[in-house]
C-alpha cells in the first residue's frame, strides 16, 4: 500500500474518531439542550427523543474510541456510517419541511443550521466512515496498530555495551 494511502486512511480514522468523541462528550455534558435539538426535528415521540438524548452520546464516544482499536474498527466505522445515514435523513426531512433548527450535532447552539454546510459535512463523514469500514483490516490499518499502538506500549529495555 502506498504511503499516501496509509496517510489518507489514518487521517480518515483520526477525523472520524475525534469528531465522534468530541460530539459525544459535548452532548453528554448538556443532555437537556441536546434533547431540545432532537425535539426540534419533530420526528419522534418525546420518550424516544429522551432515550436518544441520554444514550446516543455514550454510543458516539464508544464508536469514536472504537475506530482506534483494530478489533473494533470495522464494526464501529460501520455503525458510524449507519448513524450518519440516519442523521442525514433527519436533516433532509427537517430541511424539506422548512424547519429552522439547530442540528444539535455538536451540542446546543442558538444559530439555525445552514443546511448546505451541515449536509456537506454529514456526507463527508459518511464517506470517511465507509472508507474506514472498507479498509479496516488492510495494511494501513495494521501498520497504524503496530507502529503507534504497539510501539506506545512496548517495554523499554536497558542496553549495555
Amino acid at each position: 500500500m502506498a504511503r499516501t494511502q496509509v496517510i489518507l486512511f489514518l487521517l480518515a480514522q483520526m477525523i472520524l474518531g475525534a469528531l465522534f468523541l468530541y460530539s459525544g462528550i459535548v452532548k453528554m455534558l448538556e443532555p437537556k439542550e441536546f434533547l431540545q435539538s432532537i425535539e426540534a426535528y419533530r420526528l419522534v415521540l418525546y420518550e424516544v427523543a429522551w432515550l436518544t438524548a441520554y444514550y446516543l452520546p455514550p454510543l458516539e464516544i464508544l464508536v469514536g474510541l472504537g475506530v482506534f482499536i483494530r478489533q473494533w474498527r470495522r464494526a464501529c466505522a460501520s455503525l458510524i456510517a449507519v448513524m450518519m445515514l440516519i442523521f442525514t435523513t433527519a436533516l433532509i426531512l427537517a430541511w424539506a419541511r422548512g424547519l429552522d433548527i439547530n442540528c444539535g450535532c455538536f451540542g446546543a447552539s442558538s444559530e439555525a443550521s445552514n443546511y448546505w454546510i451541515v449536509l456537506g459535512r454529514d456526507l463527508i463523514l459518511l464517506f470517511l466512515a465507509i472508507t474506514v469500514a472498507i479498509y479496516a483490516d488492510t495494511k494501513a490499518s495494521r501498520l497504524f496498530t503496530k507502529k503507534f499502538v504497539a510501539g506506545a506500549s512496548a517495554k523499554p529495555t536497558l542496553e549495555t555495551n
